[in-house]
């Protein structure tokens, strides 16, 4: 079967503009929800900012965002791609234009699985960056751990809890999309409004990190480590519920679900609006 090539640089041009907006819209809270899973339990959301003000100024809800803007374009390459070729083959297997939940959850879960190739590396260094005290950019810090651990001991640690939260949150992700959206327009193209685009892509970003949020917070806490003082997913894990309990599993929720909103119905209104302009 050919791949249209047409198709995947439209997803690829829209995908790209798309989650650029949503990282800038989101990064700040992103910051303050990494802080808020890597830190002690007491430790609530205004104790937060100031904590980031005094140690960077307000430059410090912004460290890190490199890390994702960079890895953005080939990540949504192969998320949209990925998603849109994996259902057009379902669709001409079938013969039909519609998927199944099954065969939409299938798809969104393939594009989660392939984009983590770029992922893993830039949320690990994204952390880093958010967490620790460290005054380089990302493409330093990049260079710094391939030269120090190599490629899998340095770019790719933790990949597996990346993929373990990548592949349901995409599922996810683009199934809900499609169902509301489709449920606000009746699939009827004269009222797929502005405002029903971005209710639709703020419920499937909220829905998405609702579910995954727990392991989330376990990724977050893996990659916060000192690269040198590396400890298992195990005793991390160990560690926090013997000091924290089960509401260690829910740390930086209320952050998680305030930044999920916007953010992603920006970064889909800007790849539906792309998307038509091509």
């Amino acid at each position: 079967m050919r791949m249209n090539w047409n198709e995947i640089i439209k997803d690829l041009n829209a995908g790209t503009a798309g989650g650029i907006a949503g990282i800038i819209t989101g990064h700040p809270l992103d910051t303050i929800k990494v802080h808020l899973q890597t830190q002690t339990l007491d430790n609530n959301s205004f104790k937060c900012i100031k904590k980031i003000i005094k140690n960077n100024g307000i430059n410090g809800f912004y460290k890190g965002m490199l890390s994702p803007i960079i890895s953005n374009a080939p990540i949504n390459a192969i998320v949209f791609a990925t998603y849109g070729q994996v259902s057009q083959v379902i669709q001409n297997i079938n013969q039909t234009n519609k998927l199944t939940p099954i065969q939409n959850l299938l798809s969104g879960a393939s594009a989660g699985f392939l984009q983590t190739i770029f992922s893993s590396p830039a949320e690990l260094i994204k952390i880093q960056l958010q967490t620790n005290k460290k005054n380089i950019n990302s493409i330093q810090y990049a260079s710094e751990l391939l030269k120090k651990y190599g490629i899998q001991k340095g770019l790719y640690r933790s990949w597996l809890w990346t993929t373990l939260r990548d592949v349901p949150s995409y599922s996810i992700y683009f199934y809900s999309y499609e169902l509301f959206k489709s449920h606000l327009t009746q699939e009827k193209k004269e009222i797929e409004t502005n405002w029903n685009l971005l209710i639709s892509g703020g419920l499937a970003g909220t829905l998405s990190w609702t579910i995954t949020h727990p392991i989330d917070v376990i990724k977050s806490c893996i990659q916060s480590q000192k690269i040198n003082k590396w400890k298992s997913a195990n005793i991390i894990i160990r560690q926090h519920l013997l000091s924290e309990g089960s509401l260690f599993f829910f740390k930086g929720f209320g952050i998680t679900i305030l930044r999920a909103f916007p953010v992603n119905a920006i970064t889909f209104l800007v790849y539906e609006k792309c998307i038509n302009l091509t």
